[in-house]
């Protein structure tokens, strides 16, 4: 009984190496394309933002009419008719 104990707990171990090194891969290879495609956070960037007191702000006040207003003419877009000019 106990050896019977023994190969189950060897196979466990065994197991949970195999799923380790798996995980390790994977995550290996999700940083490695990450690197690849320029995301390095390596390092940790700290930005501080300071609002800039004398820049002016502009809101736009818009009422539903105007929303729905279309901005490009009618005779403009892809669908104007052509005629070939020879």
């Amino acid at each position: 009984m106990l050896t019977f104990i023994k190969i189950i707990l060897i196979f466990a171990l065994i197991i949970a190496i195999l799923m380790g090194a798996t995980l390790f891969r994977i995550y290996r290879n999700v940083r490695d394309t990450l690197h690849s495609f320029g995301f390095n956070n390596t390092k940790k960037h700290r930005t501080t933002y300071r609002p800039n007191t004398t820049r002016e702000e502009t809101i736009h006040t818009h009422n539903a009419k105007q929303m729905k207003k279309k901005i490009i003419p009618k005779d403009e877009g892809e669908y104007v008719d052509f005629t070939e000019v020879r």
